[in-house]
């Protein structure tokens, strides 16, 4: 199986490049193929809105959204990882989003249609700062991963779960811990 990771975090050593990589290796060690995307080290414009991706089916400025949309195409599964910020994911996961509109989603008819990636899987990794149980009452990461499933409805891709990290930065925090969850279920792909 290909799978893309899409990296949302501008921190290569953080909580979330860490879920990432611990993910990797465990679908590497069972036998898969991972792609693992760094959206901070991409070029890619904001969305201009100028509608033109819903006739052409992607993007008309060609940066390095191209090189997300060919990666997301060969892919078998995506795995969004992403720290939350208010409760959502991160600006580059959605200036990343934004740009991909006509690539994921047929708007030309209503009620709008899953274009490229339908039927392929997804999964995400969520890093909170919010602690255990805050993260979910508060809505922190539990509506970045209800955020991430919507994305995913829409665009044909049937979501397996989430993997959340709380507490970040706090005492008490662990990466190891969650980065062995992250292994095992990259492992289980």
């Amino acid at each position: 199986m290909k799978i893309v990771i899409l990296i949302a975090s501008p921190s290569r050593n953080g909580t979330v490049s860490q879920l990432a990589s611990a993910y990797a290796g465990g679908a590497r060690e069972a036998g898969h193929e991972v792609t693992e995307l760094f959206l901070a080290d991409l070029s890619i414009r904001p969305c201009a809105a100028c509608g033109r991706c819903i006739e052409a089916g992607r993007c008309v400025v060609r940066d390095d959204i191209a090189k997300v949309e060919a990666a997301l195409e060969g892919a078998d599964k995506v795995v969004f990882a992403t720290p939350t910020h208010y409760g959502n994911f991160s600006a580059p996961l959605l200036n990343t989003l934004e740009r991909l509109v006509g690539f994921l989603v047929d708007k030309r008819v209503f009620p709008p249609k899953p274009r490229t990636l339908r039927g392929k899987r997804a999964a995400a990794l969520v890093a909170c700062a919010a602690p255990w149980p805050f993260n979910r009452l508060l809505g922190h990461s539990s509506g970045c991963a209800a955020r991430l499933r919507e994305v995913c409805k829409q665009a044909g891709l049937a979501f397996e779960g989430v993997l959340v990290a709380p507490g970040t930065g706090r005492p008490g925090f662990s990466i190891e811990k969650h980065a062995e969850k992250a292994r095992r279920m990259g492992a289980s792909t």
